[in-house]
């Protein structure tokens, strides 16, 4: 069964948690295993968890023993139902199923994003046992600015602005029920939030060939696309992710993480990048 966390369950269970976030076969994304986050970031996100309006941290329990952490958030405006953590020590099955039974009556209409690395097999091959809908497959890899050095990149990059707003609306918003749309980029580059958005646009002969947005959150540079005016291209893609690195050094980052097709993985290893896990994404849709 699934209940939910006290103030006094989160320090009883807190460490049992971190220690499954350890192992990618018992753990979700987003993963502590990056070589980024530590185990002083899984207790303030776990405490900032507790506290905020719009997430909740559950015990999964089974035979009086606590099993597994999941700590979840959503988006009312977006029906959208995703998680911080995901950690289930064992029956992944019956943790999942129950999760989606206690959403349905308290976010009808919602979707639930479940994010796992493919080393989670069991709780993979229960979501495809049912109606569930993969919708993304990544590979993760991430990067040490210490240990990158600025690299020289072809084209003309521009970073985007009023002027070519236009054109970057154009190309990004081709692609059909992507979440982050240009009017949602656009409220996000002018927002106050501690999330800093940047998006950079690629020219040739003054026609925009593809374009990559990332953000700067407290504790990382996240690519999270890049997209092209015709097919994937090796050089645009290179050359949009130096420009990117390199603008993220000059600001101070300090590390970054991003998703990758099974095509772009040596472009992101030629310059620096580090291969985590592989990464699949199915959504439930839950309907009255």
């Amino acid at each position: 069964m699934l209940i939910e966390a006290t103030l006094q369950d989160i320090e009883n269970y807190l460490d049992f948690s971190y220690n499954l976030s350890q192992d990618l076969t018992t753990s979700a994304f987003p993963t502590y295993l990056d070589g980024i986050k530590t185990k002083n970031d899984f207790y303030k996100s776990a405490y900032s968890s507790f506290s905020k309006s719009n997430s909740k941290i559950l015990l999964f329990i089974n035979n009086d023993e606590v099993l597994g952490w999941i700590d979840y958030y959503w988006i009312e405006q977006d029906h959208y139902l995703g998680f911080n953590v995901f950690n289930i020590q064992n029956n992944q099955q019956e943790a999942i199923e129950e999760f989606i039974e206690y959403s349905k009556s308290r976010y009808p209409n919602y979707t639930i994003y479940f994010g796992f690395p493919s080393d989670n097999k069991l709780s993979i091959e229960y979501l495809k046992s049912i109606n569930s809908e993969k919708i993304d497959e990544n590979y993760v890899y991430t990067l040490n600015f210490e240990k990158y050095s600025p690299l020289k990149y072809d084209g003309d990059i521009v970073r985007v602005n009023d002027e070519n707003w236009n054109d970057f609306r154009d190309l990004h918003d081709k692609t059909s029920d992507i979440y982050r749309n240009s009017d949602r980029l656009f409220n996000a580059l002018n927002s106050k939030s501690n999330k800093k958005w940047n998006i950079f646009l690629y020219y040739e002969k003054n026609i925009l060939k593809g374009c990559i947005y990332f953000v700067y959150t407290p504790l990382l540079m996240e690519v999270f696309g890049i997209d092209y005016k015709d097919d994937f291209d090796e050089n645009i893609m290179r050359s949009l992710l130096i420009k990117c690195l390199n603008t993220s050094k000059l600001d101070n980052q300090k590390y970054t993480t991003f998703f990758v097709e099974e095509k772009e993985r040596k472009i992101v290893e030629s310059v620096g990048f580090n291969f985590v896990a592989k990464y699949e994404l199915y959504t439930i849709s839950l309907s009255n």
